[in-house]
């Protein structure tokens, strides 16, 4: 039994964060937090061409929400040949993809 005022909808999630962040921040700290600032502009920019939304980007991470799983992984290999394409130095992303209902705020 649905519960009132609860919607779920199907999303894919896509999340992306850079491997050993930690242990990069501690080594340079300044150029690390700024490597994921340029490429969450350019995952984002790729998220809306692919129909997505970043839902949450706290520090290194990012989470995307698509409709179709199929947009999902379309968007992470695009970031993955964008990011290898602008330089072959950047800090290695990890891309995990899940699918599922997730609750969503009543429209009003």
């Amino acid at each position: 039994m649905e519960q009132k005022g609860c919607h779920r909808k199907f999303a894919a999630i896509l999340s992306a964060d850079v491997a050993g962040y930690s242990r990069l921040k501690q080594d340079d700290e300044a150029a690390t937090v700024k490597t994921p600032e340029s490429d969450n502009q350019i995952i984002t920019d790729l998220v809306k061409q692919h129909r997505g939304g970043v839902v949450d980007s706290p520090g290194d991470y990012l989470r995307e929400e698509f409709a179709s799983v199929v947009d999902a992984v379309h968007c992470a290999v695009a970031t993955q040949k964008e990011l290898q394409a602008r330089s072959a130095e950047l800090p290695e992303k990890r891309n995990d993809r899940s699918e599922g209902y997730v609750p969503t705020a009543p429209r009003q």
